[in-house]
């Protein structure tokens, strides 16, 4: 009766361990990161900015730092319809990440503001308005879609 005990004791305690392994595996492996070609992470350490990664292999301790975003790299394409009718395609790439993410809910509203607040737009407009929320103005193509 004793040694049946102790076999099973033995058992439970291999399985045990080589869980505790397994587990152990799994959570150190979170902390993985691969960031991709045209690519770029935003890592936070306790909800504050940490660190851009750019393109390769990383390591952070899990539940210490995380990985809040990413983004592209290359240049963007975004459609505006305006109040008058007409509809410009902006061109820019994002030049300061960290800029740009803290600032996203805004991006847009702003950018917004700039399309529908000025007749004449010209490419220092978007300069000056592109800058200040972290992106590089590449051009703008302007299309009359007046229906």
């Amino acid at each position: 009766m004793i040694t049946i005990y102790m076999g099973f004791i033995g058992w439970f305690l291999i399985v045990l361990a080589i869980a505790i392994v397994v587990g152990l595996a799994i959570f150190f492996s979170t902390g993985i990161y691969h960031v991709r070609k045209g690519r770029i992470y935003i890592i936070e350490k306790y909800n504050e900015y940490y660190k851009t990664l750019e393109p390769g292999w990383y390591y952070f301790m899990p539940l210490v730092y995380h990985r809040r975003a990413w983004y592209k790299t290359d240049i963007q394409v975004q459609t505006f319809h305006l109040n008058n009718g007409n509809v410009i395609n902006l061109y820019y790439r994002i030049a300061d990440v960290a800029k740009y993410h803290y600032t996203a809910i805004k991006v847009f509203d702003k950018l917004m503001d700039v399309v529908n607040n000025n007749d004449d737009l010209d490419d220092q407009l978007f300069r000056e308005a592109f800058q200040e929320i972290g992106l590089e103005y590449i051009k703008v193509e302007r299309a009359s879609t007046n229906v």
